[in-house]
């Protein structure tokens, strides 16, 4: 039996610009200015900073991925990436503050356009890539950029 070995996902990799928008909205927040949400914002911005670095040679295997984000995030994470836990849990942000960052709205500007269209309501941190999102439908509950991002290494199939 041939077992696909662990890969870096590009697409999600490419994906982790809409963390910093999640970013930019708490900056903006007062009760992220000093204390806790601070701290957490800098440990989610240094996150997507190492994250869109990384190289597919620097985490060939689950050990090196999980040993990349265990430098961000505590023990236990992988079993905290639902929408609700992912700001709180992995990167210590308080919870009504996580509440309220969730529920930011914004803009999306179409790269090739440049037309703004207006948020839908779902927070930044909640966009998944479509296929991720009709996935969620019928599996459970979406998964959030930021947690895409932590769950990022996956078993990449080979067809020969």
């Amino acid at each position: 039996m041939n077992v696909p070995p662990y890969k870096l996902s590009a697409f999600i990799q490419k994906k982790a610009k809409k963390i910093r928008t999640l970013i930019a909205a708490g900056r903006a927040r007062a009760d992220c200015k000093t204390g806790p949400n601070a701290a957490a914002l800098d440990k989610m911005e240094r996150f997507v900073g190492e994250f869109e670095a990384l190289q597919s040679s620097q985490v060939g295997t689950l050990a090196d991925w999980r040993s990349f984000v265990g430098r961000f995030c505590p023990e236990g994470w992988d079993g905290k990436l639902h929408f609700d836990h992912v700001l709180t849990f992995c990167f210590g942000f308080d919870e009504a503050t996580a509440r309220e960052l969730r529920k930011q709205k914004h803009e999306n500007k179409d790269e090739k356009t440049g037309e703004v269209r207006g948020g839908t309501g779902t927070p930044p941190c909640s966009r998944a890539p479509r296929a991720r999102r009709a996935a969620a439908r019928v599996r459970g509950p979406r998964l959030t950029p930021t947690a895409l991002a932590l769950t990022c290494l996956r078993r990449r199939r080979r067809w020969r």
